[in-house]
């Protein structure tokens, strides 16, 4: 009796330091492909040492073998990320030794020769011809799909990647070489984008099940996703986030189709928006990059938040309330806002001007004003009530950098908004506060924030 209990500990022991070896490989890739400095304090090493002694020998495969799925790191960044994985290895052999492990460990050779030529390659004199900043580079974003809940088929998300990473979604973005430089990335740039799309994501593991609708229309997620959402993003800039909309809006109307009889549910619609020139191109690249671009429901669109201001300063009158609307001979970009009648509004770190600030807060005003107008008049139509569908509303993650130009984006939204206290939620993201702005049209006509 005594042997069969030891023999199921020993199991169970195996069973679980087979999960952690599964999970430390995971956590290696996921980092690895977003381009998180090794050297980074934030950079989740696996731990005890012997964990990472024990997934050597799977890292060849996961992160440097192109066919594994994983986009190529750039030189410098591998050369970066090898030199600190060999020392923390050789550390973590030393610590065994010190134990009295006398097994004879050693850190991976292929490891070791990848190394090597990568410092023979950045010794090359050819190396020094090449005039300018490094070519640009294309880092991976890795996130959970919904599976718990949406009946999605893993093989769809493969895309040839490892079998410890199947069951995520990909976000592939181009960033200039410049923002990659000694193993960084850059990732400071994306940092609003990021925490907003966390709060996304979050906000689906805390709403109910998909099939209590009533319940859940309320959460960020699946204002999103449901059928017939309009997401309008302002300054998409790379697309990062415009993508994982994308994505979620996919996923969730393959699941409502496999799980419902209606084939007329409306898909949801995602629109980018930045300014004309380079910054729409890329986002344009972006999109094609996520296989999007063939997609009726992704759609990139030139918004100029100055010219939309400029074209509406002098034209904008008052109805018998007091309530401003726009005057009959409203600019072709507020027509497109009409068009478009947003559900959702989505802006990250866009305050970083303070001559951008009221432009921004009248652009946001204009679209959760075209969004509402439309919800009214598909409700009056369908002789629904008005509180039957949330509220129009608009997503506004700024991280505090400057706090004059902070000062300047909160009194553009006072301007444009009505007299209420702000509400703010508080994020901590790269040692700097992040305020992520929740804003709303009342039933009044007036902004709450």
């Amino acid at each position: 009796m005594a042997k069969a209990v030891v023999e199921v500990h020993k199991e169970v022991s195996i069973q679980i330091f087979f999960c952690q070896i599964i999970t430390a490989r995971r956590n290696l890739a996921i980092q690895y492909a977003a381009r998180l400095s090794p050297r980074s304090p934030k950079f989740q090493w696996p731990s005890p040492p012997s964990l990472l002694l024990a997934v050597q020998a799977h890292l060849e495969d996961d992160l440097f073998l192109s066919n594994e799925g994983l986009v190529p790191a750039p030189n410098e960044y591998q050369r970066v990320f090898l030199k600190t994985l060999i020392d923390r290895l050789s550390d973590a052999l030393a610590q065994a030794s010190d134990l009295g492990d006398d097994s004879e460990l050693e850190v991976d050779e292929r490891l070791f020769c990848r190394y090597t030529a990568l410092l023979s390659s950045a010794s090359s004199p050819s190396l020094g011809l090449r005039a300018g900043p490094p070519p640009p580079s294309t880092i991976q974003y890795l996130y959970s799909r919904p599976t718990s809940r949406l009946p999605i088929d893993k093989g769809e998300g493969d895309h040839g990647r490892p079998s410890i990473l199947h069951d995520l979604n990909s976000i592939l973005l181009q960033e200039a070489g410049t923002m990659i430089s000694r193993g960084t990335t850059g990732l400071r740039t994306w940092e609003a984008s990021l925490a907003l799309a966390s709060h996304i994501l979050a906000s689906f593991q805390s709403s109910p099940s998909p099939s209590s609708e009533q319940d859940q229309k309320f959460s960020l997620w699946h204002s999103i996703v449901r059928p017939g959402a309009r997401v309008l993003e302002l300054g998409s800039g790379v697309g990062m986030l415009g993508v994982l909309c994308a994505q979620l809006q996919s996923d969730f109307h393959l699941a409502q189709q496999e799980g419902s009889s209606d084939p007329t549910l409306e898909p949801a619609q995602v629109y980018m928006t930045d300014v004309p020139g380079d910054v729409l191109q890329a986002l344009s690249d972006t999109v094609e990059r996520n296989n999007l671009s063939t997609s009726g429901h992704v759609h990139v669109a030139p918004l100029d938040w100055i010219e939309l201001s400029k074209s509406s300063r002098e034209e904008e009158v008052s109805d018998m309330k007091g309530q401003r609307i726009p005057a009959p001979d409203a600019s072709e970009l507020q027509t497109w806002l009409k068009s478009v009648a947003p559900t959702t509004i989505l802006a990250t770190d866009v305050a970083f001007d303070p001559l951008l600030c009221g432009p921004l807060a009248k652009t946001v005003r204009f679209a959760l004003e075209a969004g509402e107008a439309r919800k009214l008049q598909e409700v009056r139509q369908e002789s629904r009530k008005e509180d039957s569908e949330p509220a129009v509303t608009a997503y506004i993650a700024i991280p505090v950098r400057n706090p004059e130009t902070y000062a300047v984006f909160l009194q553009a939204l006072r301007t444009i908004s009505s007299p209420l206290p702000f509400t703010a939620q508080l994020f901590l993201c790269e040692l700097r506060k992040l305020t992520i702005f929740h804003a709303s049209v009342c039933r009044d006509g007036s902004s709450e924030l």
